[in-house]
């Protein structure tokens, strides 16, 4: 799967619909911002199954049900690299508080949805990380 022609400009656009947006689970976690971006580069939602949720609880089930955060992106985004090699719009998995989210690489660090709007996430916390156009092993 390839990048857009215009990935650049519709990756900035997701990043700025959320800078200012609420956490709300489904609509505006790590999750659902690592799709949206991954869409905005591919044209194609391939995180799109790894929900829906309506809570923190039903988050967890069902991410368990995979395995754990990192199986689950990489069924749907294929190998990982190491996070030092992400280029704008891949996606990496982070710890914060003994628990696995995804995070965006910007091009300049990596961002996920916080509280109000979006948090930078410390390039140490960054385990593992995956090319938004990479083909799951399974594909």
């Amino acid at each position: 799967m390839n990048r857009l022609r215009d990935w650049q400009s519709r990756l900035r656009d997701v990043i700025a619909s959320r800078t200012d947006a609420s956490f709300t689970w489904w609509a505006n976690d790590c999750c659902t911002f690592a799709s949206a971006c991954v869409e905005a580069v591919t044209g194609h939602n391939r995180l799109e199954g790894l929900g829906p949720w309506k809570d923190e609880r039903e988050a967890l089930r069902f991410i368990a049900s995979f395995g754990g955060l990192r199986a689950a992106i990489g069924s749907v985004l294929g190998a990982e690299i190491p996070p030092t090699l992400a280029q704008a719009g891949d996606i990496g998995l982070y710890v914060e508080r003994d628990r696995e989210a995804v995070a965006v690489w910007a091009g300049s660090g990596w961002l996920a949805p916080a509280s109000a709007g979006l948090a930078r996430i410390d390039d140490s916390a960054v385990i593992a990380a995956w090319r938004c156009t990479g083909e799951p092993e399974n594909a």
